[in-house]
């Protein structure tokens, strides 16, 4: 899995330890310099479990990771060049509480919004969009749909959530 973070580099994950590390995980969140080939590994602790999203101005990274432990309660992180890996806390926006586990980030072009996937309920199978609107500091929630299988992020052509009229419009 490779992201592109500016014209220099690349988001990637990489194993440090593949007999204690290995799958099914993304490895540590890591920058690959392209001219020169360097790696530069920003979250040294946490495996990754989809592909890190860039806000479009490379200052912030979000992704989501696999638990260490059954006490390890935060699977959702950022990445700040200038701070460093904290966790990403959706309680600091107003709006729908979150509840159930994100994963699969991606920003919006001009970095105003921030999508993640959310399991909401992984045996019956249902998940929903959540959206973190930057500017006004708000969460907005599509609909619960039903997915297709475990894992897998698209409606099932059963679902009639996506249907038109049905989703909020964001402006």
């Amino acid at each position: 899995m490779w992201r592109w973070l500016d014209d220099e580099s690349v988001l990637t994950g990489v194993w440090t330890d593949v007999e204690n590390e290995g799958g099914p995980n993304g490895g540590h969140l890591a920058q690959v310099d392209i001219n020169t080939g360097t790696i530069t590994i920003l979250d040294p602790i946490h495996l990754m479990y989809s592909p890190p999203a860039s806000s479009p101005d490379g200052q912030l990274i979000v992704y989501d990771t696999i638990q260490r432990s059954q006490d390890d309660t935060a699977t959702i992180w950022q990445y700040q060049p200038d701070v460093g890996v904290t966790e990403f806390d959706p309680s600091s926006f107003a709006g729908n509480e979150v509840i159930g586990g994100l994963i699969s980030p991606s920003w919006s072009a001009d970095g105003r919004y921030l999508a993640w996937l959310n399991f909401i309920n992984s045996s019956e199978q249902k998940a929903q969009i959540v959206v973190f609107d930057f500017a006004t500091n708000n969460i907005l929630s599509y609909p619960e749909f039903v997915i297709v299988g475990f894992g897998g992020p698209y409606p099932a052509p059963s679902s009639t959530t996506f249907k038109q009229g049905s989703v909020r419009r964001y402006p």
